[in-house]
């Protein structure tokens, strides 16, 4: 006799000595069988009678999942005892009778994760245990944990954050110790994480994912908080599209994404809402959305950003608590009371930032705008003490500007680009002034000579009174009208 077939993509075939009963009577026997199963995931071959089958079966080598993640097993082979009366099947220590299991079995795994061009592989045994009605998976080594396979999915798995970390952001991959816990279900799984730690704070993930709806990135449904350090960010992740809701981001996390080389002040908290279309996609950054109120020290500024343009509305800013963000020179105090649009965050253009508000000091306002790299001061009372730490020339001891000022090419500063009109006032010197293209006119002016002491070697002190033009290039060139009262 002389069987052949396909089960389940895999041929099978048989044969044997079949013997009928005779005519006295008797029984059908069959003997010499010959069992033999080839396909995708595994190969057999067994002999011997209907009661009792020897042989071996062979799992051929074998990847789930694809891409940066998989579970690999290698091909492994397993000693098979088997029997058609009574239906019965032993694979390795693993037995298989009247619908029960019993006993178990030894298969070797392999953990690989990948990316940002680093690569992990842990190894470690899985053990199939039966018991009842029950097929379970008890993993050691990469994993652990215990999940039951049959008559449904249901358990825990385990692993260690060192096998995710090339999974991870770069800024994430610095993660310390720990693990992360999977309670699995039929429909999903609850996600805990245990000991882990960033930057020496704690880092914790509550998360509920539903399969439900299938393993695709856009139908998988995850939802939970993550903690770090002074951060707590309730999201969801549903039809691959990211929300963060009431979310708490402090300077400690904002500095483990490593922003820039600045240092984020210690009290730095951003307070608000994050909504990220296709989260999963290849440039998510393009469709980010995030509303709310970034605190720190002094200052606070509400916020808006859509894509790569952030807007922040009314906010009031303290230049002690943006030292950290820049290397340029800062008055001692002094604060920004306004609106601030930056075109693009990941491309940042100082040339490109708009501004509108009144900057304030001690000793000075002034209302501005800033746009295309010029700022415009208008109705300013500006102390020469805060603007001193931006030029390079020398300035009077005390004196203030009042009126109007412009700078083009901020960025660069040179006297060429500034425009003046208002009035000069230090000690008993008074000049209204205007200055354009490195040229300065003085009309009706009062100029006591020793506030000029500094700049130019004077024989003598005195005041002037009259008109005054100067102009630094090609050549200084003074002109003067009106008299000169000179003391006795």
């Amino acid at each position: 006799m002389n069987v052949s077939g396909t089960v389940a993509d895999h041929r099978v075939q048989a044969s044997g000595v079949l013997r009928l009963p005779g005519s006295a009577g008797g029984s059908f026997s069959l003997s010499g069988l010959q069992v033999g199963v080839r396909g995708p995931y595994l190969t057999a071959q067994a002999s011997g009678s209907v009661e009792a089958l020897r042989g071996q079966i062979t799992l051929r080598a074998q990847q789930f999942g694809s891409g940066d993640a998989a579970l690999i097993l290698p091909e492994q082979t397993l000693p098979l005892n088997a029997s058609l009366t009574p239906l019965r099947a032993t694979v390795g220590g693993l037995t298989y009778a009247d619908g029960r299991w019993s006993g178990d079995a030894a298969l070797s795994y392999l953990v690989r994760t990948r990316g940002g061009g680093i690569q992990t592989a842990r190894g470690g045994q899985v053990r199939l245990v039966g018991s009842g009605r029950t097929l379970s998976a008890v993993p050691t080594g990469a994993l652990s944990g215990r999940v039951a396979l049959l008559p449904e999915i249901g358990g825990t798995l385990s692993a260690e954050t060192a096998l995710l970390s090339p999974l991870l952001p770069e800024q994430l991959r610095g993660l310390q110790g720990g693990r992360l816990t999977a309670d699995l279900g039929r429909n999903g799984a609850h996600l805990r994480s245990e000991g882990v730690r960033l930057n020496g704070a704690a880092l914790g993930l509550k998360a509920r994912v539903d399969w439900a709806g299938g393993f695709a990135p856009d139908a998988l449904r995850v939802g939970g908080v993550l903690t770090h350090a002074r951060s707590r960010l309730p999201f969801t992740l549903a039809g691959g599209d990211l929300r963060v809701t009431g979310g708490v981001l402090g300077a400690q996390t904002l500095q483990a994404f490593g922003i820039g080389d600045a240092q984020v002040p210690e009290d730095a908290l951003l307070r608000g809402d994050l909504f990220l279309p296709d989260a999963l996609g290849d440039q998510p950054g393009d469709s980010l959305q995030a509303t709310g109120l970034l605190t720190s020290g002094r200052s606070r500024a509400p916020f808006q950003l859509r894509g790569r343009r952030l807007q922040l509305s009314d906010a009031l800013v303290d230049v002690r608590d943006i030292r950290p963000f820049t290397q340029a020179d800062l008055p001692d105090s002094g604060t920004f009371r306004g609106d601030l649009t930056v075109p693009d965050i990941f491309n940042f253009d100082a040339g490109a930032v708009q501004a509108r508000g009144v900057l304030a000091t001690d000793h000075s306002r002034a209302p501005l705008t800033l746009r295309g790299g010029t700022l415009q001061l208008q109705g300013a009372v500006v102390d020469v003490r805060d603007i001193r730490p931006f030029v390079d020339f020398d300035l009077p001891d005390t004196g203030t500007f009042q009126g109007n000022l412009t700078v083009r090419r901020l960025a660069e500063f040179d006297l060429a680009n500034v425009q003046a009109r208002g009035t000069l006032l230090t000690g008993e010197t008074r000049l209204p002034l205007q200055l354009a293209g490195r040229a300065l006119t003085v009309t009706g002016g009062t100029l006591n000579l020793a506030d000029l002491a500094p700049f130019i070697d004077l024989p003598a002190s005195g005041v002037l009174r009259g008109d005054l033009f100067y102009r630094t290039s090609p050549r200084p060139a003074w002109k003067r009208r009106g008299p000169t009262c000179w003391p006795i």
